[in-house]
């Protein structure tokens, strides 16, 4: 990547004066600095962005052609509105590209950074840490071989709001002087606290993810990060909230709807009944016709939140959408069929097929709206979904993505029975507050 810039004049050797941060291995702009006391009293020069302390600096080293590179990010970004994700960090960027861009540098002296990348044909400078480590994005994919362009450019890159920065002025104006394509999106998170407050060894609140996946399970543990982790706010994890989002909605919500509409009393046969032909003619014929036009629409609607990165709004929907089978499930009351049908097996033959037909009805959209959202919750739990399709006698080849559509001809057998099956299994666990 060196080579290429330099050959095409955007890397020239002269000379920088300016702030430098050690922590943040960054050079900062005049622009992006504030003064502040230090704890002996001192006043001095912080980067505004990170808090991080600034030196001084004045050395010979090499630049980048940054400043010949605002005007084309802007228009990048005018022409690709949705290229950084969420709005308030393109805003942010947008912000910086307004004050103006100066030009980069892109080396240090060997004596003050003496363990990175010697600059190509000139050993007195060490090539600036960011230039290359945005540059492994590159070569990890194959670059400068033919072979990247099978993996370049990336449909997401995925990044910490704290590095937005690099990623969304920098390392596009690198690929833009190399003459190569830009990311196709740019997704910003932003950060986890535990208990509203920032994770420090010396509080004593940093959490392993491993102690959490070992109690709870991995997939309990990624449904609640993927649920409550946030793109324009900081997320707060606790155990506490990770168990109460666990019971409430994967096990009280989720897995108790898969576990009543399989069950032995309200599904004795233990099927997937074929599809209705008609609607309810009943008094609930509005509120079937709603749940089935919400499940028509379902896919449509989580399939934007998953391309827009918005998965906490992907598992929202999806969540919602249990509910509503719920509430579906409880307005029609399938288990006083299924009872009626087993204990007055002598009734006229016309009155039990109304009977049949109404309970195949509601056993099927039950199943059907617990299918679909099954399938697009996979990238969220994929052990977890697996055992329910499993359970809902869905063959593997028919779990894609195209397959979440309303329409299954279902008329088929679920899992055996006889096979031990729970969704979620919710551990021993006592939380310090009765709810979250």
């Amino acid at each position: 990547m060196w080579k290429t810039l330099s050959d095409r004049g955007f890397i020239k050797l002269g000379k920088y004066e300016g702030w430098y941060s050690v922590s943040d291995e960054a050079f900062v702009p005049e622009t992006q600095t504030r003064e502040i006391q230090d704890s002996e009293g001192k006043t001095v020069k912080v980067s505004m962005e990170s808090g991080h302390k600034l030196e001084w600096v004045v050395e010979d080293n090499y630049k980048f052609a940054l400043s010949k590179f605002q005007k084309p990010l802007q228009d990048f970004m005018d022409s690709n509105p949705n290229w950084i994700v969420p709005t308030s960090r393109a805003n942010q960027i947008r912000a910086i590209l307004n004050e103006g861009l100066e030009d980069l540098s892109v080396s240090r002296i060997r004596t003050r950074a003496s363990w990175g990348i010697p600059v190509p044909n000139d050993e007195n400078h060490t090539i600036y840490v960011w230039l290359d480590a945005l540059t492994n994005y590159l070569t990890s994919a194959g670059y400068p071989n033919g072979k990247y362009e099978e993996t370049w450019p990336a449909d997401y890159q995925i990044i910490g709001k704290d590095i937005v920065k690099f990623h969304a002025i920098y390392w596009p104006a690198f690929l833009m002087a190399a003459g190569l394509e830009l990311p196709k999106k740019l997704v910003v998170h932003a950060h986890w606290l535990v208990n509203k407050s920032k994770m420090s060894k010396s509080i004593g609140n940093v959490v392993a993810p491993k102690d959490a996946i070992d109690k709870f399970g991995l997939d309990a543990v990624r449904f609640f990060l993927l649920c409550e982790g946030g793109l324009a706010e900081d997320g707060d994890f606790s155990l506490d909230r990770l168990f109460f989002k666990m019971k409430g909605e994967l096990a009280d919500n989720y897995g108790n709807l898969v576990g009543r509409v399989t069950s032995a009393n309200i599904n004795p046969m233990n099927l997937f009944p074929s599809k209705p032909s008609s609607v309810t003619s009943g008094i609930h014929r509005r509120e079937e016709e709603e749940y089935i036009a919400h499940l028509k629409g379902l896919k449509g609607h989580v399939e934007k939140q998953y391309e827009e990165a918005n998965l906490p709004g992907a598992v929202s929907l999806l969540l919602d959408s249990i509910r509503l089978g719920n509430r579906y499930f409880q307005l029609n009351e399938p288990w006083k069929i299924a009872s009626k049908l087993k204990k007055e097996k002598e009734m006229d033959l016309s009155a039990r097929k109304e009977l049949e037909v109404e309970w195949n009805r509601i056993i099927y959209n039950t199943l059907e709206g617990l299918r679909i959202v099954t399938i697009m919750m996979q990238p969220i739990m994929p052990d977890s979904t697996k055992r329910i399709l499993d359970k809902l006698g869905i063959k593997k080849e028919e779990r894609d993505w195209k397959r979440a559509v309303f329409g299954h001809e279902g008329n088929h057998q679920l899992q055996d029975p006889s096979i031990p099956f729970k969704a979620f299994q919710i551990p021993d666990y006592t939380p310090s507050t009765s709810n979250v």
